[in-house]
């Protein structure tokens, strides 16, 4: 997509931008033959999008992934909602710190591997 056309869609009303992302969900849904499912962090995104795509299916499941690292808070406010899917890793943030080292990258490094590939 292209700068202007981006500037474009978001300066759409809101009833636009939410009856074109009911298209999309519909294609969506309809190319996976309805074996789809939202990937729900609890944020506000995946929040609405939830909504939407249970507004229309209400089949859908959430997925939540549940890192250990949540807060009280968010974990409560995922069990409000119905037919969500909780994963937990095999092993938790530290044992992934341990093994593998924090993963810091400075932006001068994350641009030269985004120019590598």
């Amino acid at each position: 997509m292209e700068d202007w056309q981006l500037r474009q869609m978001q300066s759409l009303p809101l009833d636009v931008k939410i009856l074109k992302t009911k298209q999309r969900i519909r294609e969506w849904y309809d190319y996976w033959q309805g074996a789809v499912y939202v990937s729900f962090s609890r944020g506000k995104d995946s929040t609405v999008l939830l909504d939407l795509v249970r507004a229309l299916y209400t089949d859908v499941p959430a997925v939540f992934f549940d890192t250990g690292l949540e807060y009280p808070e968010l974990r409560k406010f995922v069990k409000e909602f119905d037919d969500v899917v909780w994963l937990k890793p095999k092993r938790n943030f530290r044992q992934v710190i341990e093994e593998h080292g924090y993963p810091v990258v400075s932006k001068r490094v994350a641009r030269l591997a985004k120019n590598i590939s």
